[in-house]
């Protein structure tokens, strides 16, 4: 289909060619405005890419809030605690203090050493961070509590108390250091209580737990700042800028996903390919911004004609790819799918101050995952690319074929009527 103008009324100064140009700051600052206003609506009506694609590596934990991903997280509490063993045993061979319980100390300090290495081995991977905390949280009490009940130098304490508020401001959302802190000062209370005979060493553990807290407070908002940071940069990689879409890494990390899905429920799956008609006469003929918004709005139109379930990503400069699940079991065929993404573009775009039509070359490629068990994910998604990037040429060549065929018969009639007008010679 050959790009068709519709003319509006200018209302502003306008080029020669009647079309309005972005020639001035208040101009591009429009444009800018136009393409902001259609990304963001394109954004809202697109699912979070964080439930739709795998978290680039190391990104785990931003998930929940905190650093550090969950085997980390677990990884760090197992050191700390091996940390405490070592202090604990170390102190009474090492130095004998007057009224300590060398056997007890030397107990507290084997345990925390076996307990943290045995804590390595676990399986930190499935257990959330709230179940860690819940889980580290007494034993570390518990530790604090037994060190000052053996009269020690409270060294083990301090270092327990340190590496609890350490570990909970790298593994933890902000605030839970505050929210823990009542179980530490009942740690350090306790041997005042039953009447240690050392207790002004509890009373200085006692008084060093308000600045621990402080200090993973602040390890945990710096920690925040560190995952914000980290979140932007994630969405930019996955983001295309101009339309708010997903883009071609994003895309093929969706694509993967749902072939997967589909594999499991034995579903059959459809990635199509979107390619603009006559895009590069748009830019021509309009300038890059106005070929920005047109792009802009495809996007948005794209991502309304899909289903809910569907993702719309652009993969490169005018080209577009969509991924349909449960074609079929949902009591729809792949060309109702592709019809209704063709049909999104009939209505004309607004070009400046002009409207333009646009034309779409889609091909699609259907496959049912199950049935190609020993295909690997990543093949299959290559795949059906390559056969809907096919197709999609294909319909490309014909639309071409077509406009040709169109220009030459409307060039070879008018040489007609002009023939017919002309005088025969003399």
């Amino acid at each position: 289909m050959r790009i068709r103008t519709r003319r509006r009324a200018p209302a502003e100064a306008t080029g020669a060619t009647g079309v309005r140009l972005a020639s001035t700051e208040d101009d591009r600052w429009q444009c800018k405005k136009g393409r902001d206003r259609v990304a963001g609506s394109v954004n809202e009506a697109t699912p979070s890419l964080l439930e739709q694609i795998p978290a680039l590596d190391g990104m785990r934990g931003s998930a929940a809030g905190v650093l550090l991903d969950r085997r980390a997280s677990g990884r760090l509490a197992s050191m700390l605690v091996v940390a405490c063993g070592v202090i604990g045993i170390a102190q009474p061979v090492a130095a004998h203090v007057p009224g300590q319980d060398t056997a007890l100390a030397l107990a507290v300090g084997v345990v925390a050493t076996v307990g943290g290495a045995l804590l390595w081995v676990l399986p930190w991977q499935g257990v959330s961070h709230r179940a860690q905390l819940a889980m580290l949280v007494p034993p570390a009490a518990a530790l604090i509590g037994l060190d000052l009940a053996a009269a020690s130098e409270a060294a083990v304490a301090l270092w327990a108390l340190v590496a609890a508020n350490v570990w909970i401001g790298l593994a933890q959302p902000r605030w839970t250091a505050v929210k823990v802190m009542p179980v530490n000062a009942a740690a350090c209370v306790v041997p005042l209580i039953v009447g240690n005979e050392v207790a002004w060493r509890a009373v200085g553990v006692l008084l060093a737990l308000p600045l621990t807290v402080a200090m993973g407070e602040i390890i945990a908002w710096v920690s925040s700042s560190v995952i914000e940071m980290r979140s932007s940069l994630e969405t930019t990689a996955l983001l295309d800028p101009l339309t708010g879409l997903p883009n071609r890494r994003a895309f093929t990390g969706a694509a993967a996903m749902a072939v997967e899905r589909a594999r499991r429920q034995g579903t059959k799956i459809m990635i199509a390919i979107v390619d603009l008609d006559d895009f590069k006469d748009v830019n021509d003929s309009y300038g890059h911004m106005v070929g920005d918004e047109v792009l802009a709005e495809v996007a948005k139109r794209l991502a309304g004609a899909v289903r809910a379930g569907d993702l719309v990503a652009r993969i490169g400069g005018d080209e577009f790819a969509v991924v349909a699940e449960d074609i079929y079991s949902v009591g729809e065929e792949p060309g109702s799918v592709l019809d209704r993404i063709r049909s999104c573009c009939v209505e004309p775009l607004s070009a400046g101050a002009d409207q333009v039509r646009i034309g779409l070359s889609i091909g699609g490629a259907v496959a049912t995952p199950s049935a190609e068990a020993s295909v690997e994910v990543g093949d299959l998604v290559t795949r059906m690319l390559s056969e809907a990037d096919k197709k999609m040429y294909e319909a490309k060549r014909s639309y071409e074929a077509r406009r040709s065929y169109e220009a030459l018969s409307a060039h070879v009639t008018k040489s007609d009527l002009r023939s017919e007008e002309e005088p025969p010679p003399p």
